[in-house]
């Protein structure tokens, strides 16, 4: 028992100090850009190499963390560079999350720029000094107004979790379910209606509760980063920390189980309260198994089959939600007449 209290903790520790090394590296190097900006000797194809070094950041340290506390490291690597046709579609899919001009141009025409309306609406009702974290910082200090913004955000992302696994809009997040392999690439594997959708969920509380753009980025670093370790291929252990204070890959991996009795368990991606607080906390020692029972379709249509699938089984739902809606509205109108 000693020593695996020893081994959670090591694991923790390896993951806290990535993340402080994390935001460090994207601090000196963003700082050495500005210099580099003004230096004539730099080349322009440095420059850019450190900007992909600053963006991929959090991946390479999750992936640098995830090597350190794999036990067998030789298996590790060759699973890593085993690319079956799960990690191909992880691999398509981290590559089109980075498409980022493309994608917010598609952000703004799929939500009818309904996020950026309402973000402009409440940064010009709202003056920056009267938002939540500034009010926060004002009246007591910015380590408690960063805690408060991040536990509030970490709400929102727990229900905005619990939407994505409602029947109406299952057949979009069970994409990101389906990978029948972990790894760090999991992360982004998003269908693509889900990604164009999220700011409809993620502008509204940002812009409520206002925050510096830089610790906004860095917030953002820290759950991107959060992201890619809690998709790692190995069982890591935070102990009680895991449990009770911020969420581990174990914790996370279960709720990609396939096993019935762990469905729509663990929405939370960081704190583990919420799901506590709501019901949806399991906690289990067994061996997982991750994928989606009963869609047989991921195994064999191709990748953009795929795609085209779980839009029409989404698009169905929409339909079937309006005419039950139109029947009801009507049921209303008859009887009132």
């Amino acid at each position: 028992m000693k020593n695996t209290k020893l081994i959670h903790y090591r694991n923790f520790s390896v993951y806290f100090s990535g993340g402080i090394f994390m935001l460090w590296g994207a601090w000196f190097l963003k700082e050495y850009l500005r210099g580099a900006a003004l230096s004539v000797g730099i080349t322009g194809m440095l420059v850019i190499v450190l900007k992909i070094l600053i963006k991929f950041l959090p991946l390479i340290t999750a992936l640098l963390i995830e090597y350190a506390l794999a036990r067998q490291k030789g298996l590790h690597l060759r699973r890593f560079f085993s690319w079956k046709k799960s990690r191909l579609v992880d691999l398509y899919c981290f590559v089109l999350a980075h498409l980022h001009k493309a994608i917010g141009l598609l952000n703004i025409v799929f939500t009818f720029g309904i996020p950026l309306l309402l973000d402009r609406l409440i940064t010009k009702r709202i003056p920056a000094e009267f938002s939540l974290y500034s009010l926060i910082e004002k009246n007591s200090s910015a380590i408690i107004a960063a805690v408060i913004f991040v536990i509030v955000a970490s709400f929102f992302s727990y229900w905005e979790h619990r939407i994505w696994h409602t029947k109406l809009m299952w057949p979009i997040h069970r994409f990101h379910h389906s990978a029948t392999e972990f790894n760090a690439f999991t992360e982004t594997r998003k269908h693509f209606t889900e990604v164009l959708m999220t700011p409809l969920f993620f502008t509204l509380p940002m812009s409520l509760l206002g925050a510096p753009v830089e610790f906004v980025m860095t917030y953002l670093s820290l759950i991107l980063f959060q992201g890619f370790m809690n998709h790692t291929d190995q069982d890591i252990h935070y102990g009680w920390i895991g449990r009770y204070l911020w969420s581990d890959p174990v914790y996370h991996k279960l709720h990609h189980s396939s096993a019935p009795e762990h469905m729509n368990k663990n929405f939370s991606g960081t704190l583990p309260v919420w799901d506590r607080l709501f019901g949806t906390y399991i906690h289990d020692e067994c061996k997982v198994a991750v994928g989606v029972p009963n869609a047989d379709h991921y195994e064999n249509f191709p990748y953009w089959k795929i795609y085209i699938k779980d839009f029409c089984d989404f698009s169905a739902n929409i339909v079937s939600l309006l005419k039950d809606t139109i029947g009801r509205c009507r049921l209303i109108v008859r009887s009132g007449s």
